[in-house]
């Protein structure tokens, strides 16, 4: 087995998977992720992207999850 990081997140538009190699790289997407949308949102300059991913969920009604999981090869 082999363990992965993966991304999962949930918007309007359904939800999107994101496996990455692990958690450094899953953490750098989600705050790309961020920083793609925060305009979209109107997330205020004053929050810094880690600020807003860890709020994510109350500033936009959206989620973005990262989480270890097991693969079978």
């Amino acid at each position: 087995m082999k363990e992965i990081t993966i991304i999962i997140y949930e918007n309007n538009d359904g939800m999107d998977v994101f496996p990455c190699k692990n958690r450094e790289v899953a953490n750098a997407l989600a705050l790309a992720i961020v920083q793609e949308n925060r305009g979209q949102h109107n997330i205020p300059d004053t929050l810094s992207d880690a600020e807003a991913l860890k709020s994510w969920r109350n500033l936009t009604n959206e989620n973005i999850f990262i989480q270890e999981t097991e693969i079978i090869e």
